[in-house]
């Protein structure tokens, strides 16, 4: 059974991973920054109201939604510099990190948790992505990229409300959904009400309108709200939306759940030998010379911390720029496509793997 202490380490570990405080804006958006735009904004730019928008990205399907440049309309042009900044955070993001967070999130969940932790986000995400041609920006879906229910808001409900993670609605890809407006509300509503979310779908909902997101102070926002009372609003944003980190989540809470970690470092020492970590030459004379692939010469650090990957173990290669670390990957990945396996190569950022990329 897992102590107390490691429990402890566990949930905090889950809460960092997730941020699930009122910092995080895919939870509690209270304010409109430069990196996020009411698409209310957009309504009439293109001589259409602004939920055609919402209707084009639930078809899956590219949308016109202002022109870059229109002498005879200022809150045309104020908008495309707004769409302009967003579309160069995203490519910065993408360039710096590698992915790609930008997201339409409609419609909007505004109330407490059963803690009183506020609320105020979307409830399905879009992913999307900007460009421009003819003089008109257009939006489009990301390829090979689908909707999905906001995670980080799924996770948040179940750990303030103290109950399981709805799967269903975590893995929720909308595949098997049509995607016309009305039948898409109607089994947006159907998967609510077979789920326990408590979420209060009302009939504003159903309009194709959208009103305005109006900032506002945290102060102001909990006034009259109760705890547990969550509803719905026909409101949509677009952004920068990271969803990497709830990715783990499941892990965390399966570990949690089961219970079965009694110490945290036994766990990370279970794949590190008794005689590995006495001698570390061991490695050296483990793994013959005609079963190592390499393309790129490595010293005696190097080949130690390469054989001991080769053998499973679990290690941490740290050292200051230049001193091979990128060189000791692509060694890695040379041996495992030597050896006929598969290799995953994860990073934060992009540059560094650019690096190995180019190696």
């Amino acid at each position: 059974m897992a102590t107390v202490q490691t429990k402890k380490i566990l949930t905090t570990y889950l809460r960092r991973l997730t941020n699930l405080s009122g910092n995080n804006r895919s939870l509690f958006l209270p304010r409109l920054s430069e990196q996020f735009l009411d698409i209310q904004e957009l309504s009439q730019l293109n001589g259409e109201n602004a939920f055609s928008i919402i209707k084009a990205l639930i078809a899956e399907k590219q949308k016109s939604i202002c022109p870059v440049v229109d002498t005879r309309m200022e809150a045309a042009n104020e908008a495309s510099k707004k769409l302009k900044k967003l579309q160069r955070i995203d490519q910065l993001i993408f360039e710096e990190r590698g992915s790609q967070d930008l997201h339409v999130g409609w419609p909007i969940v505004q109330g407490k948790f059963m803690d009183g932790t506020l609320v105020r986000c979307p409830l399905l995400f879009f992913p999307v992505s900007l460009k421009i041609l003819n003089n008109q920006w257009i939006l489009e879906p990301r390829e090979e990229a689908g909707i999905t229910f906001n995670k980080s808001f799924l996770l948040a409900y179940a750990f303030y409300n103290k109950v399981k993670p709805d799967e269903s609605l975590l893995e929720e890809t909308f595949e098997e959904i049509a995607r016309e407006n009305t039948a898409f509300k109607t089994a947006l509503y159907q998967l609510l009400e077979k789920s326990q979310l408590e979420i209060h779908f009302n009939p504003d909902n159903y309009r194709e309108e959208l009103t305005n997101f109006v900032n506002i102070k945290r102060e102001e926002f909990d006034e009259g709200l109760k705890n547990g009372e969550l509803k719905l609003f026909p409101k949509a944003v677009m952004g920068i939306f990271p969803q990497a980190g709830s990715s783990l989540v499941p892990d965390y809470l399966k570990l949690l759940d089961s219970d079965s970690i009694q110490d945290l470092e036994e766990f990370f020492q279970v794949r590190s030998s008794a005689e590995a970590k006495s001698n570390t030459n061991n490695f050296l004379q483990e793994i013959k010379e005609e079963k190592v692939y390499t393309a790129f010469p490595q010293d005696v650090w190097q080949e130690n911390a390469f054989k001991a990957a080769k053998l499973g173990h679990s290690l941490v290669v740290q050292g200051p720029p230049g001193t091979g670390k990128s060189q000791l990957i692509c060694n890695l990945i040379g041996d495992a496509f030597a050896s006929g396996k598969r290799v995953l190569v994860v990073c934060q950022k992009r540059a560094a793997l650019d690096v190995v990329f180019q190696d």
